[in-house]
């Protein structure tokens, strides 16, 4: 579910070819994710940002990452990494 989300964001930053860093709240915003559901930062990297990662890596045509931005010891927000897969030649041997 929030694969699909992560997924379109990082398409329309594609096209722009702009990858902006996205602020926590700002993504928890986009992903339409309740201020008390995932309040620990492990349950909502764990669940929802490596989950979606995994499955986006998985299933889709890009290769996507992401690396955190902090202040102090606080994460602020995110910054995502995306390359395309290269496509394998069909019948090379």
């Amino acid at each position: 579910m929030y694969a699909v989300r992560i997924y379109e964001m990082i398409v329309q930053w594609r096209q722009a070819k702009v990858i902006p860093t996205i602020g926590l709240q700002e993504l928890r915003d986009r992903l339409d994710i309740n201020p008390n559901e995932y309040p620990r930062m492990h349950d909502f990297k764990r669940n929802v940002l490596d989950l979606a990662v995994t499955q986006i890596n998985e299933r889709t045509d890009l290769k996507v990452s992401y690396s955190q931005d902090k202040a102090g010891r606080k994460i602020t927000g995110f910054t995502f990494k995306f390359k395309e897969k290269t496509k394998e030649k069909v019948g090379a041997k």
